[in-house]
């Protein structure tokens, strides 16, 4: 990243994090007079929402902070690209329940720092079990992101692991929420694959993925 680009990035998370959309939009303008729209991705909106994210987990900025700037971020992005644009990031396939938990804000975070970095992703509804794994083998779902805030509905995991298995899908479980966050290890006793603290980690996983794919 050159260091014009670095300012700028530092001027769009400002923007961001004052829920400044005219000056947001105006940086981004500036950038796309200069740069193509993946450049602007990379090198501004990225590099901001990672250090937005880190501050949310680091308790230096609220959870509400972190949501709107995602929000607009979002909006900004679909400006760009618009949801069904074939620019969009498609692989690796991207999904995200909360297994029927009715707290939204963690999927709706993370949903929109994805799509504010250029990602497509799938947001399934409540849906029971065996409806979700027919959703992953239908989309050929890669990457499936949970978000739950209560305990019991974390532990549905385990249950929707066994149910994937048994229709022998690849699918990679990425849990995160709440009760992740209190216990580390939790992730695993449940099945999942993978955890993620906050939406900087999705993103490396998801490029951890694609490592891991290419081998």
């Amino acid at each position: 990243m050159n260091d014009l680009n670095k300012d700028k990035s530092l001027d769009f998370e400002n923007a961001l994090l004052n829920f400044d959309r005219v000056h947001a939009e105006q940086i981004l303008e500036g950038a796309l007079s200069e740069n193509n729209a993946f450049e602007v991705i990379d090198e501004i909106v990225s590099p901001a929402l990672t250090r937005i994210g880190t501050a949310w987990d680091t308790g230096e900025i609220a959870l509400s902070q972190n949501y709107m700037a995602g929000r607009i971020a979002e909006q900004l992005m679909d400006e760009i690209l618009p949801a069904e644009s074939p620019e969009r990031i498609d692989y690796p396939k991207i999904a995200i329940t909360t297994l029927g938990d009715y707290h939204m804000l963690g999927k709706k975070v993370v949903t929109s720092m994805l799509r504010s970095t250029g990602h497509s992703i799938k947001e399934y509804g409540n849906m029971d079990l065996d409806k979700l794994v027919e959703k992953l083998d239908e989309d050929g779902i890669d990457l499936l992101l949970t978000s739950t805030l209560m305990l019991n509905i974390a532990l549905k995991i385990n249950e929707l692991k066994k149910r994937m298995d048994k229709k022998e899908l690849k699918t990679k479980v990425i849990a995160g929420g709440a009760p992740f966050l209190f216990d580390d290890m939790l992730y695993r006793e449940v099945g999942a694959d993978h955890m993620a603290r906050t939406s900087s980690d999705v993103y490396k996983l998801i490029d951890q993925y694609k490592e891991e794919v290419h081998q």
